[in-house]
């Protein structure tokens, strides 16, 4: 028989999410190549927003860019190693060239990638928005504890999210 979940344990799990995704500004974006075969890769995430909105900065010349296009299903991996856990997050990615936004989320480094800065057309956005999370950390004890070794699981309803335990 399971128990339900409360408020403050879905609390409890957002917020070990998110801090599992800020812990490193690299994580791994996983989108589908034309034959359905999974592609991943490592990218920075520019900004991850309290809603676990992530942004990043790509060229739209990139394989993950055509994909998306193609099929917007994508799911981005974090993991934090010093505390000892990751989140996947499993949703959609949308492309979106808006100048105000790649300006507000712009880092100095980028210019290392896109010299010619925010308003020319060498980079694009990418914004995912997760509709799944699994996690496990053992800092937290969030699907470890009592050693069940089964991650966390919430889905979004709305504008909520649901524990699926």
């Amino acid at each position: 028989m399971s128990t339900p979940t409360t408020s403050f344990e879905v609390a409890k799990i957002l917020d070990a999410t998110l801090s599992t995704m800020k812990a490193d500004q690299y994580c791994f974006l996983i989108t589908l190549d034309p034959a359905g075969q999974p592609q991943s890769r490592m990218v920075a995430a520019a900004s991850i927003e309290p809603d676990m909105r992530v942004w990043i900065i790509t060229s739209p010349e990139t394989r993950k860019v055509k994909e998306i296009q193609r099929d917007n299903r994508a799911t981005i991996s974090f993991s934090d190693q010093k505390e000892e856990g990751y989140a996947t997050l499993i949703g959609h990615a949308r492309l979106v060239n808006d100048l105000d936004k790649k300006k507000n989320l712009w880092k100095f480094e980028y210019a290392a990638f896109f010299p010619n800065g925010p308003e020319n057309n060498d980079s694009i956005l990418i914004e995912f928005t997760p509709q799944r999370i699994e996690i496990m950390h053992f800092h937290r004890k969030i699907g470890i504890w009592p050693w069940k070794f089964k991650p966390s699981i919430l889905v979004r309803e709305k504008e909520s999210w649901v524990s699926l335990q």
